[in-house]
């Protein structure tokens, strides 16, 4: 699995993590915030990503000026057979992403033996041979974090990386950049499964009632559009209803967010043209409030109506440079539907890299045509 997050100017791949940047939920830093060392990024990164990782590879890309942050992905952490074709994978983003250099940290939750040496050394040299190849990249570090200590696989001074290691950071003393990207809202789940279960769709009972209100919103529109209404009208109709949803959703006048409301809501995505108006929304400076209702409708929406709102979902969490997350609900999407076009499309963007920055053009110019 890979999984990509960052920010940029105005919004994982997509620019920069660097909170001087206003981007991702609820930046609006104007100060510099520099990571003094591995240890400050080692306690940073599950905010970055959205998860805490375990058994990962995680690159870290960096470019001019002062080495901003520039992409942060995730890959499951390969065999020994898969070592070099990762390294390619991970250089060829940080290439397209625009970085002169990277950071290399490696998970490995294998348990200690008495005296194994620390891993990583064969992913690192891998690495290094990948990133020179794209464009004379370098490796400005390679860092493996095991069973709550870290070590830097290329410094040599033993008063900094002593051979038993380091530890972690106690958590109740963040460093400066973390707290940084708290206060702009990131947070970091337990792993990748709890991410996963932020957007996993309702089960047992409760499916089966949401089910039963989403087929009568979706057969109350069509049978609206065979009595004389026309597309035109029905798709106004559903975008107004949406923009009241956000309004009445960022004054928290809908808490809980009552399941007729949210029925219709859905419904009214199944139609292209309605979707394609919320798409275009990404692209605005502001998308909290977008991005924690689509979170919320993905959790209420039932096969066959989960594909539209998780494809929106993705592609706005795409826009805001979480990757993770935008990976995590294409798949719940793709799973529903495989030939989803839209949903295919922002899979073929997350697997080519494609900057998130391209994501917000793209919005932009869909709002302007809408």
């Amino acid at each position: 699995m890979t999984d990509a997050r960052s920010t940029q100017p105005s919004g994982d791949d997509p620019a920069d993590d660097d909170p001087a940047d206003d981007a991702g939920p609820g930046a609006h830093s104007t100060t510099t915030v520099r990571i003094s060392g591995p240890g400050d990024l080692l306690d940073a990164l599950p905010r970055m990503i959205g998860f805490v990782p375990t058994n990962s590879a995680v690159m870290v890309a960096l470019r001019p000026p002062r080495d901003r942050v520039t992409l942060t992905i995730r890959v499951d952490l390969p065999v020994r057979r898969q070592e070099a074709s990762t390294a390619r994978f991970l250089a060829g983003h940080a290439q397209r992403a625009g970085a002169t250099s990277a950071v290399l940290v490696i998970y490995d939750d294998r348990p200690p033996r008495e005296g194994r040496r620390w891993p990583g050394a064969s992913l690192t040299r891998e690495m290094r041979t990948a990133l020179r190849n794209n464009g004379k990249l370098a490796l400005a570090d390679a860092v493996l974090v095991s069973n709550g200590r870290w070590r830097s696989l290329l410094c040599k001074d033993r008063s900094c990386c002593p051979a038993s290691g380091q530890p972690l950071r106690d958590q109740s003393r963040p460093s400066a950049f973390t707290a940084a990207l708290v206060a702009r809202g990131a947070s970091a789940l337990p792993s990748r499964a709890a991410l996963a279960a932020s957007v996993a769709g309702p089960s047992g009972p409760a499916a089966a009632a949401l089910a039963r209100l989403q087929a009568v919103a979706a057969e109350e529109l069509v049978a609206r559009i065979e009595a004389g209404e026309t597309v035109d009208e029905v798709r106004a109709e559903t975008v107004a209803f949406f923009r009241a949803a956000l309004v009445a959703w960022a004054s928290a006048a809908w808490e809980p967010l009552p399941d007729e409301f949210a029925a219709r809501l859905l419904a009214g995505l199944v139609d292209i043209g309605a979707r394609d108006v919320v798409l275009g929304w990404a692209g605005e400076r502001d998308t909290d409030d977008l991005f924690s209702l689509l979170l919320v409708l993905a959790a209420r929406a039932v096969e066959p109506l989960d594909v539209p709102v998780l494809t929106a979902l993705a592609w706005v969490a795409y826009a805001r440079g979480d990757g993770g997350l935008a990976n995590i609900a294409v798949e719940r999407a793709l799973s529903s539907d495989p030939d989803y076009t839209m949903a295919r499309l922002v899979a073929s963007g997350l697997v080519a890299g494609l900057h998130p920055r391209h994501v917000r053009e793209v919005s932009r110019e869909v709002g302007r045509k809408g």
